[in-house]
């Protein structure tokens, strides 16, 4: 089976130079952060559709289109891996946070279609942001800053260094985080209920129910700590490695 592979000028980290694709990931990710592209697509789709409603429909289609931008870059099997990921989290905390507004209604407004308005803007916020920030770190190449920031002396050397550590544990963490979301999603096909679960009958679910998910909760953030930290020391002394090849080469 064939596997389609996209042009090279589709994907964002052929960009050159460094600016150039810098401005482009920002101008993708600028909805993310700003209103104002929600609100001219919703003000747009009103217009020609007025019995649509466009402040709904303008979130998805800002989601659509940052998955277009990173597909060709990730292509479709990790992007797939990453929604798979992102919608565990975005249904999980969609569902809580619908959860805490029946149990403790008066830390939400009184007006309920506002609150569902923003737990549904918060489920298509977290689809698009987890693909576009693995997209973001992807987009840069560790050995390219290595072998262009390193050449200077001083600080500059040092910063570049630093730099290039801490994209590559991003890129490592960004490594991690979906595949232990999509464990989390094979352990608890439910996602907020425990599979093993037939034996809780009356009030016993009220009680076990918040101590399985505090443990569980904390037995994710413990590995995925364990799995970020873990090839740490082993980045540095390859980098250290590489300062020091790169000063013993260097003209006195």
């Amino acid at each position: 089976m064939s596997v389609f592979e996209f042009p090279g000028f589709l994907k964002l980290q052929n960009l050159r130079p460094w600016w150039l694709k810098m401005a482009v990931l920002m101008l993708i990710g600028f909805p993310l952060v700003s209103n104002r592209p929600a609100g001219l697509i919703a003000a747009g789709l009103e217009k020609f559709l007025p019995e649509m409603p466009g402040s709904i429909l303008a979130w998805p289609l800002i989601t659509f289109f940052i998955w277009a931008c990173c597909l060709p870059s990730l292509g479709t099997a990790r992007l797939l891996d990453y929604l798979a990921a992102a919608y565990t989290m975005a249904i999980t905390t969609v569902v809580s946070g619908a959860v805490l507004r029946e149990i403790l209604p008066v830390v939400f407004t009184a007006d309920v279609s506002a609150d569902s308005f923003r737990l549904l803007r918060v489920y298509f916020n977290i689809l698009a942001v987890f693909p576009y920030s693995l997209t973001f770190l992807n987009a840069f190449s560790v050995s390219d800053l290595l072998s262009r920031l390193t050449k200077t002396r001083g600080r500059f050397r040092s910063a570049g260094l630093h730099l290039a550590l801490a994209l590559r544990i991003c890129q490592h963490v960004g490594e991690v985080i979906p595949k232990l979301l999509l464990v989390w999603r094979e352990e608890n096909p439910d996602l907020l209920l425990p599979r093993c679960r037939d034996d809780w009958q009356g009030i016993s679910p009220l009680i076990r129910w918040p101590m399985w998910f505090i443990r569980s909760i904390s037995q994710w953030i413990f590995a995925c700590i364990i799995l970020t930290f873990e090839p740490i020391p082993v980045m540095v002394n390859e980098i250290e490695q590489i300062n020091e090849s790169r000063d013993s080469n260097d003209p006195h």
